[in-house]
């Protein structure tokens, strides 16, 4: 009994220090140079190839899959299309600085590239809104466990388990 009142103790003294110390909430991180940012952009690589093959392996199964695997299929592109769009901003601003960003105000950035281009200053823009992309690969990925987990054990979707 002592312990979990330890463990609920220590859990709101963290959540408190939390909400009463807020300190800036970037949405991105800055890789140390240049090691950080090869390893990250590899990492991408690597999911990239990692979700190509699970779309090919779920594509070569004859016979036809059940509803969740074509839902963590979609989900699979939208990962890449996710891990392609941060690999590309954080080659644009991260690896060759071509775009640099000036923060103006709370509110206001400007951004500034190394060719004067408003379309590539445009891509980056939209670009860096990766959750558009990353949201609807999460959706799809959890309504396909969902969907096999209903298959596998009709019993548990009904019982607020899913």
């Amino acid at each position: 009994m002592e312990n979990r009142i330890y463990i609920v103790v220590s859990f709101f003294a963290a959540l408190s220090w939390t909400l009463l110390s807020p300190d800036q909430a970037l949405a991105t991180c800055d890789y140390g140079r240049p090691e950080g940012v090869h390893t990250h952009q590899l990492a991408h690589l690597f999911f990239i190839i990692s979700m190509g093959i699970l779309i090919y392996r779920l594509r070569e199964k004859k016979p036809p899959l059940p509803p969740g695997w074509k839902f963590i299929q979609y989900s699979a592109i939208f990962f890449i299309l996710w891990s392609l769009d941060a690999f590309a901003v954080h080659f644009m601003d991260e690896q060759f600085n071509i775009i640099q960003i000036k923060i103006i105000g709370l509110w206001q950035i400007k951004i500034n590239d190394c060719f004067n281009n408003n379309l590539l200053k445009f891509f980056y823009y939209l670009a860096r809104m990766d959750y558009l992309l990353c949201m609807p690969a999460f959706i799809f990925l959890y309504y396909g466990l969902r969907s096999l987990l209903k298959e596998n054990h009709p019993d548990a979707a009904g019982k607020g388990q899913v």
